[in-house]
């Protein structure tokens, strides 16, 4: 434990750091790095993620282990759905629409409450004429197509099928709250289990002959249904059979209404489409991920239903086609339902109209008047209330070391299983190399000479290694105390400072400082690499998996979603590759001696990456060797971004993209806490936590909680606070120099001076270390003024993203004046903007 002077040194130190003013590097970091390098990082995270996808051993158990087994994934697969215990079964308080006339049925709208004021709805179609009453029914859930439920292959089956048997047809609804534990599964599945409360509520419906049949989503979904809902009795699943790795790729996402947390830490597709048996499961397969599932999965599907004495109630076909569920393959549904809701053996399938699909169904629009609205539905967003209100954390009161003593230890195990530690993979290297893969220098390292810079790699789990850069320290006649700096511009960005808190004057004061890109930032910036996979013939140079699709397509979240269905979150990788290299330096790098490295006195920095800053919580709450952490937080909590996807998104931002410095998604980490109470694990220990926004609640808790374990002053917090200029006008005078106006009372109070800047000059605003500007450009050369037409101003989104810059510390902002292309930076992360022309800077919020 420090005493109070260096306690209060330290506090000082990190508000220098949080001030430190840096320009972003001119162009991408990944521009730098050599092609070889690039293939090389590239195929180091495909191997890990790779190794992610493997899926679960699916063994064809029997007897009283199969009932077993089956129980304990159902129960986890409630639990991961946010559905355990069941939601109450409110009324489901119908409302029906007008109806559309068919010759063989009533088409109505109907919706149904899922969650107090919370309504679903769907196509309910009602025969003209019943073969028999109570008449057996069906569940359609629809699948990504075009107009979802209501295109013209999806009516031509509910229609068909209205002609035998009375069919729901639910929209395919979508929306998440992932820190509270609602994926869009969660919602899907409610949607479908409420949708057999509504079938057997209807005097028509037979409730011991219900199925269920979609493809795409609609098979995932009937897969789900067979496993959870003991209603459905038979199931057709089209085009989703096959393994989760068939549809998880490492730069582009699926369907993320498909992604359920931490499905894949124990079971997988195939599975979890078998966990109704004895019931009977139809699989159509076709051109797509599903087409080797005949010979990779059906013959493992045989044989659990033969062993347990249900052979003969599984069926498989293949169709040469693309991915959709064309007329033969809805007739081969008809068959096996028949055979199995109404006891019809045939081997003859139900034929279908051939006009049916283009004369027989209705035009699409014609849909638009059975949509109904009705005041008692509030819409999804009420689903946030009903989750919060049942199962957001409440910080408790935490009187003595004792009280935080019994709650840091539930909370350490409650994170451990949200960041999915058991699921890290054992490390396959045990030193660290070079950059260029050789063997790094020997130890001590500490011998060379001070501020030496050394490129070292750290393992990781699997196969990783982290670039690092080592800063050595100059000698102080003790071992040296470790620094580990990380920031969201990475490791090349914070080198390149100068001045209190950058890596080299910590170096300078005997630290050893340990510069790291964790994956996903720096070099590691999975963006440097997504490109690669532009070709079939590139991709192939790094991935192994035969199932290489979309290779063409890009999402920049790509990881997040396959983090989410691994139950291995962006900040539990985070994590773990700061407590990784921790381990590296102390037990490769330094002597024991006193020329060697403190492994009891650990500092761990972060900066510009809230994924960064809760990483670095995570890693002191559970290894107590990091003695301290300077975290900024960028404004960030997970209640803030706990809006639909997981993200919290600024008016006018593109919905398709999380916010540079959002959070990662954590499934149900707000069940047990927000920042705060992450913070709190470390109650014992150094913290500061920069940009605090307030929706992450009330500091004073945590102030408390240090003061409770006797470390009263141990924890430092700043708050964000919001830019307070509205307007600062920057103009280029031919001869190169810089005339400027500004607004007293809308930017800071001083007035401000051009000062020299890294090469340039700049234009800097000081009204005290907690409000400063600076504006900085390359110097500006002759008859640039006025050559420029300057497109609109924006409000985010867009652009080069090497173009962007970022707050510094509460209220310190810095950006490129480029009178070539139009500028926008983040100011105060959101809550205000900035855009240049060239000429001007314009704030506004």
């Amino acid at each position: 434990m420090m005493d109070a002077a260096s306690a209060s040194a330290w506090t000082m130190l990190g508000l220098a750091l949080g001030l430190l003013a840096l320009p972003r590097l001119a162009e991408a970091e990944g521009a730098a790095l050599s092609e070889a390098t690039r293939l090389s990082n590239a195929r180091m995270m495909a191997e890990y993620f790779e190794e992610m996808c493997i899926p679960k051993p699916f063994d064809p158990r029997r007897g009283e282990e199969i009932q077993k087994h089956r129980d304990a994934i159902r129960a986890r697969l409630l639990a991961d759905l946010g559905l355990s215990p069941l939601p109450e079964r409110v009324p489901l308080d119908l409302r029906y629409s007008e109806p559309l006339e068919h010759e063989w049925a009533s088409v109505r709208r109907v919706y149904y409450q899922l969650w107090p004021g919370v309504y679903a709805h769907g196509l309910l179609y009602m025969p003209k004429a019943f073969r028999e009453k109570p008449a057996p029914a069906m569940l359609c859930p629809a699948g990504h197509f075009p107009d979802s439920n209501l295109y013209k292959g999806e009516q031509a089956r509910a229609l068909f099928r209205a002609a035998q048997v009375r069919g729901l047809r639910p929209f395919q609804s979508h929306y998440e709250v992932m820190s509270l534990g609602v994926s869009q599964q969660t919602l899907l599945v409610w949607q479908n289990m409420r949708a057999i409360d509504l079938l057997c509520s209807l005097p028509e419906v037979d409730d011991a002959r219900i199925g269920s049949a979609g493809c795409s989503g609609g098979g995932y979904q009937t897969a789900m249904m067979l496993a959870l809902e003991p209603r459905v009795v038979v199931g057709s699943d089209v085009g989703y059979s096959e393994e989760y790795r068939s549809i998880l790729f490492p730069q582009t996402s699926h369907c993320v209404c498909n992604h359920i947390p931490n499905v894949m830490r124990y079971t997988d597709q195939t599975e979890i489409s078998c966990l109704g048996m004895p019931k009977p499961i139809q699989y159509m397969v076709m051109n797509d991920q599903t087409k080797f599932f005949p010979y990779s999965h059906y013959p493992i599907v045989q044989d659990l239903f033969r062993v347990n004495g249900a052979s003969g109630r599984t069926d498989v076909a293949y169709f040469d086609t693309p991915h959709d569920y064309a007329r033969p393959k809805r007739e081969r549904t008809y068959w096996w339902m028949e055979k199995w809701l109404r006891g019809v053996e045939s081997s003859r399938f139900p034929e279908e109209p051939a006009t049916l699909e283009d004369e027989g169904t209705f035009p699409v629009r014609a849909f638009d008047k059975l949509m109904l609205s009705f005041p008692e539905n509030k819409g999804w967003r009420a689903i946030s209330d009903y989750y919060r209100e049942r199962y957001l954390f409440k910080a408790p009161e935490i009187a003595a070391r004792a009280d935080w003593e019994a709650y840091r230890a539930r909370m350490r195990a409650a994170l451990a299983d949200l960041l999915g530690e058991a699921a890290q993979l054992p490390s396959r290297n045990e030193k660290p190399k070079g950059r260029g893969g050789e063997e790094s220098p020997p130890a001590p390292l500490v011998k060379g000479g001070a501020e030496e810079v050394v490129e070292v790699r750290f393992p990781s789990e699997g196969g990783l290694m982290l670039p690092a850069s080592v800063v050595l320290p100059r000698k102080t006649g003790r071992r040296a105390p470790i620094v580990l700096m990380v920031s969201g511009d990475g490791r090349d960005w914070l080198l390149a400072g100068e001045g209190p808190g950058s890596p080299r004057a910590l170096a300078r004061e005997g630290n050893l400082v340990v510069v790291l890109d964790t994956r996903f930032i720096g070099e590691l910036d999975w963006r440097h690499y997504e490109r690669l996979f532009a070709t079939k013939e590139e991709g192939e140079r790094i991935l192994t998996y035969e199932h290489i699709r979309y290779l063409n397509a890009v999402s920049p979240r790509a990881w997040e979603r396959n983090s989410i269905v691994w139950g291995r979150p962006i900040a539990g990788m985070m994590a773990t590759d700061l407590i990784r290299t921790l381990d590296g330096v102390l037990k490769h790098l330094g002597s024991a001696g006193a020329d060697g490295v403190d492994g009891g006195d650990v500092t761990v920095i972060t900066r510009d990456s809230a994924d960064l800053a809760v990483a670095a919580l995570f890693a002191a709450a559970l290894d107590e060797r990091i003695r301290r952490v300077d975290a900024d937080l960028a404004d960030a909590c997970f209640a803030k971004t706990e809006t639909f996807g997981g993200w919290w998104l600024p008016p006018g931002y593109d919905p398709s993209v999380r916010p540079a410095n959002g959070l990662s998604m954590v499934p149900f980490i707000l069940r047990h806490g927000d920042v705060l109470q992450w913070a709190a694990l470390s109650a014992d220990r150094q913290m500061v936590l920069r940009n605090l926004p307030a929706e992450a609640g009330d500091a004073g808790w945590l102030s408390g909680v240090f003061a409770a374990v006797g470390n009263a002053r141990g924890v430092t917090i700043e708050k964000t606070v919001p830019l307070t200029g509205e307007m600062i006008h920057v103009k280029s005078e031919r001869d190169g120099s810089l005339a400027y106006s500004w607004t007293p009372g809308a930017a800071p109070a001083k007035a401000p001076k051009v000062v020299p800047f890294r090469g340039g000059w700049g234009l800097k605003f000081d009204a005290g270390r907690q409000n400063e500007l600076i504006l900085f450009s390359p110097p500006l050369t002759r008859g640039e003024e006025g050559e420029t037409t300057a497109p609109p101003l924006m409000t985010g989104g867009g652009g080069d993203s090497s173009r962007f810059w970022k707050t510094r510390g509460p209220l310190t902002l810095q950006m490129v004046v480029r009178p070539e292309k139009l500028v926008v930076a983040e100011a105060a992360l959101f809550s205000k903007w900035i855009a240049t022309d060239g000429k001007r800077a314009v704030f506004w919020g």
